[in-house]
């Protein structure tokens, strides 16, 4: 379906005072009768749940008289080896009598379907043109990628308690955050693992996992000192954000 929107130009993002410079994907072909050129902006999420990623088409009509040539454009963006795909498409219809058209559209793409580690996307496209209402000519245009920009992610130093009774146990918290470009520094949405490596260990031994709250705070509580002794060292990771990057923090358990 085709979606309308406004053109966004340009290949740089901005993110807390500092510019990611990242390239627009961009290709062209044609038939006899209709060139194409596109152009697909980054993608880069303001947080969690959906964007539309503008899409920018120019369509160039030649070898008879422009309101005698109609054609279509459909560009589709998938994640490698997925073969279900975003969609933008545009009609060039017989009553466009201008030579060159140049119109926008966007992908939708939401901050569920980025998995960690996923910069870009695959964009394919063809074009398909008619001349005077006669037989449809086909014609691939250049593959490019979608740059996706994964926010940065930071980890705050963790607190551990230890509860000592009848009973035991450590508690550690912490917080997740991640910056975004216009709303600053929020909480940063994910599943959170705690592994341990005890003192003279090679291993990373996974103990706990939980989920960041709205803020991005997590708690793990009552947490056993046979997993946790003294000395041992303890990585805290999230993943599973999509719209920001996976990172980790470490520290001692005393």
């Amino acid at each position: 379906m085709l979606k309308k929107t406004a053109v966004v130009f340009g290949s740089s993002l901005l993110i807390a005072g500092s510019t990611l410079t990242a390239q627009a994907a961009e290709g062209a072909g044609g038939t006899p009768n209709l060139t194409v050129s596109y152009s697909v902006s980054p993608a880069q999420f303001d947080g969690s749940g959906c964007l539309q990623v503008p899409v920018t088409m120019t369509a160039t009509k030649a070898g008879a008289a422009a309101d005698d040539i109609s054609g279509t454009v459909k560009l589709e963006a998938r994640y490698s080896g997925s073969n279900s795909a975003n969609t933008a498409s545009e009609y060039i219809g017989y009553s466009q009598p201008a030579q060159t058209t140049v119109s926008s559209s966007y992908f939708s793409i939401c901050s569920f379907e980025i998995e960690d580690g996923m910069t870009s996307m695959d964009v394919t496209g063809t074009v398909t043109s008619s001349v005077d209402f006669g037989p449809d000519t086909s014609a691939p245009l250049s593959p490019s990628q979608l740059t996706i920009i994964q926010n940065p992610t930071k980890m705050s130093k963790t607190k551990v308690t230890t509860k000592r009774g009848f009973i035991s146990y450590r508690e550690l918290r912490g917080t997740a955050t991640a910056k975004t470009v216009t709303k600053g520094t929020i909480g940063a949405g994910g599943r959170i693992t705690l592994e341990v490596k005890k003192r003279g260990g090679k291993n990373w031994v996974e103990v706990s996992t939980t989920s960041t709250d709205a803020f991005g705070k997590y708690d793990f509580s009552y947490l056993r000192l046979v997993e946790t002794p003294k000395g041992s060292s303890y990585r805290v990771a999230i993943t599973d954000c999509g719209w920001c990057a996976p990172t980790s923090t470490t520290g001692k358990f005393k």
